[in-house]
C-alpha cells in the first residue's frame, strides 16, 4: 500500500462554514476516495487567520508567513515518523506560491514525489502579465513532479513552457450524479443564482437583466451571502424595483442549496471572478438536468461543451446584462431546444465528471507518478 500525504483545507472550520471550493473538494476526497493501492493521510491547511480577502497585502503576507511556519512544522513532524510516497497539495495561488515552494522542498528531502493541484483559474492571466507573480509561480511549479490543473486554456499555456511540458495534467472536478435523469419539460421561468454575493460573480448584471425584462412570469432567486456593503446595495436596488420578481433567499448550506436547485429551471452564473476555475454549482446544476447560463471564464466553456463540440448550456459575454436577459428569454421562447440542452448537460456530467471517473483518473495519475 502506497501512502499519500494530502495537504488541503479539511478541518472542523471548513465543516462549520459549509465551505465550497477547495475545502469541500478536499473533505469529500478524504472521505470517499477508496483504493486498494493508495492510503490518504491529510493535514489541514486551513489558514489560522481565516479568509484574508479583506486584508492589506502586508497583513496578508505576515499572516500567511505565520500560517506557513505552523504548517511547515506539522509537515516536518509527520515526515519524521512516517514514510510517504506522494505529497499532494491543493493551492489557490497568489501568495500561496511561497507556501507551495516550501512544502515541496521539505518533502523532496525525504524522497517524496510531489503534486501541485492548482484549484484556481487565474494562471493564464498571471503568465500573460509577467512580473514577480509569474516568476514565483513558475519557480514553484518547476519543483513539483506533477502539476494538475482544471481547464484547457491553462493546460495549453503551461504546456507551451518547455520546463513544465511533461508535468501538466488536466484533472477536472467530479460530482455524484443521480442515476436517473428527470426529463419533465421545463418552462424556464425559475432562475437561480447560487454562490457568494461578490460583484465579480456577475450578480449585479444578473439583477440588471431582470430589471429590464418585460416577462412578468420569470422569477430570480438569489441564494448566497456577501459582505454587508454588497448585501446593502442589492437590498437598495430591489427596494427601488419592487415590481420585479426577485427574491433573496440568503445563504444556505451546500446540501440545502442543492435541494433548492432541484425546484429551479435555470442556474445563472454570469461570473467574471478573477480566480474562477471550475464552479461546482455548474456541475450540480448539470447533474440535476438544469440549464446553465454562464460566461467564457476558465473551465466553464469546457464544462458546457459536449464531446462532439456542441453546446450543452448557454454562454454569454462578461459584464453584459443584455446578453443575460436575451439568453433567459431565448430559453422561454425555445423551450424544446432548452430542454434538449438540459438532457445533454446531464449526459455530459455523467460521462465525464462523475466522481468514480475522476477518482479513477486520480488513482491512475498516482500510479503513473510512482512507476
Amino acid at each position: 500500500m502506497k501512502r499519500v500525504l494530502l495537504i488541503a483545507p479539511t478541518g472542523e472550520v471548513v465543516h462549520k462554514q459549509n465551505s465550497s471550493g477547495i475545502g469541500s473538494w478536499a473533505i469529500k476526497f478524504v472521505k470517499n476516495f477508496k483504493s486498494d493501492h493508495f492510503e490518504i493521510t491529510s493535514i489541514d491547511a486551513m489558514p489560522r487567520f481565516g479568509n484574508k480577502m479583506g486584508y492589506s497585502n502586508l497583513r496578508r503576507i505576515l499572516t500567511g508567513l505565520w500560517d506557513l511556519i505552523i504548517l511547515a512544522h506539522q509537515v516536518r513532524t509527520i515526515l519524521k515518523g512516517q514514510r510517504f510516497d506522494i505529497m499532494h497539495t491543493t493551492t489557490s495561488g497568489s501568495f500561496g506560491s511561497l507556501r507551495d515552494y516550501v512544502l515541496c522542498r521539505i518533502c523532496k528531502r525525504k524522497g517524496t514525489k510531489c503534486i501541485l493541484h492548482c484549484r484556481y483559474g487565474a494562471i493564464p492571466t498571471i503568465i500573460e502579465c509577467g512580473g514577480f507573480n509569474k516568476w514565483s509561480l513558475l519557480l514553484t511549479m518547476k519543483q513539483y513532479d506533477n502539476i494538475w490543473i482544471l481547464d484547457r486554456k491553462t493546460e495549453e499555456i503551461l504546456k507551451s513552457i518547455p520546463s513544465l511540458n511533461q508535468k501538466i495534467y488536466l484533472i477536472p472536478n467530479g460530482i455524484d450524479v443521480p442515476r436517473e435523469y428527470d426529463n419533465s419539460p421545463k418552462k424556464f421561468n425559475n432562475v437561480a443564482f447560487i454562490g457568494n454575493l461578490i460583484p465579480t460573480k456577475g450578480i449585479f448584471e444578473l439583477i440588471e437583466a431582470f430589471i429590464s425584462m418585460q416577462n412578468k412570469d420569470v422569477t430570480l432567486f438569489i441564494v448566497g451571502g456577501g459582505s454587508p456593503k454588497t448585501e446593502r446595495r442589492i437590498a437598495e436596488i430591489l427596494d427601488q424595483y419592487k415590481d420585479k420578481n426577485i427574491q433573496i433567499i440568503g445563504p444556505l448550506p451546500n446540501p440545502m442549496a442543492v435541494e433548492f436547485l432541484k425546484s429551479m429551471d435555470i442556474l445563472a452564473l454570469p461570473t467574471y471572478f478573477p480566480s474562477e476555475a471550475f464552479p461546482i454549482s455548474i456541475l450540480e446544476a448539470m447533474s440535476l438536468g438544469k440549464l446553465v447560463i454562464s460566461t467564457y471564464r476558465a473551465a466553464i466553456p469546457d464544462m458546457l461543451t459536449d464531446a462532439d463540440g456542441s453546446k450543452c448550456g448557454l454562454l454569454v459575454g462578461e459584464k453584459n446584462a443584455s446578453a443575460i436577459r436575451e439568453a433567459i428569454e431565448f430559453c422561454i421562447e425555445n423551450a424544446a431546444y432548452a430542454n434538449m440542452l438540459c438532457e445533454k448537460a446531464y449526459r455530459k456530467v455523467r460521462n465525464f465528471y462523475s466522481t468514480e471517473i475522476i477518482y479513477n483518473m486520480i488513482e491512475t495519475r498516482y500510479a503513473s507518478l510512482l512507476s
